[in-house]
């Protein structure tokens, strides 16, 4: 509609006064039909700002799984941060029926440029047979804790080295 269209264009003006960002978005679209082909091929088309950093979220059995896997990933200089959120319910079809569970989130922050070994660690050292694993890109966020997180990455530990 053109109440959204020009929603849009507010928003892109908003993303357009932020210092920092790389490339800026044109109005999203929502997609009205053709299913997930067309709704992919629209997201790919459009534009994201990019800060180089992302969120992703693994979940885990137990606050200790967390705690081992969170620094292991720390440890190796493969993220800047590990948040652990205990006590997240979970429910999801897994072997044919309704599963439940209390599971700890894990919300890692790293670079983009570490996503695929990140990616490595999570599947290896995880205790699940097919772990969660899905990350986002983060848009804008404080300039400083962006660095930081970039900096935490891109310069490991000293035990790490």
């Amino acid at each position: 509609s053109k109440g959204a269209s020009q929603g849009g264009m507010a928003f892109v003006n908003v993303l357009r006064s932020i210092p920092g960002l790389k490339r800026i978005v044109k109005p999203a679209i929502c997609a009205t039909g053709g299913g997930a082909d067309a709704a992919a091929a629209q997201a790919a088309a459009q534009q994201v700002p990019i800060t180089g950093v992302c969120v992703c979220f693994v979940t885990v059995p137990s606050e200790e799984v967390g705690d081992s896997l969170s620094s292991l990933l720390v440890q190796a200089g493969l993220v800047a941060c590990v948040n652990q959120v205990p006590g997240v319910s979970s429910t999801y079809f897994w072997e044919g029926k309704v599963q439940k569970d209390t599971e700890c989130l894990l919300m890692i922050k790293t670079n983009r440029e570490q996503l695929a070994d990140v990616a490595a660690v999570v599947k290896d050292k995880h205790p699940y047979d097919n772990p969660e694993f899905i990350c986002m890109d983060v848009v804008t966020g404080l300039p400083d804790y962006l660095a930081w997180v970039r900096s935490g990455v891109t310069n490991p530990p000293p035990a790490a080295q």
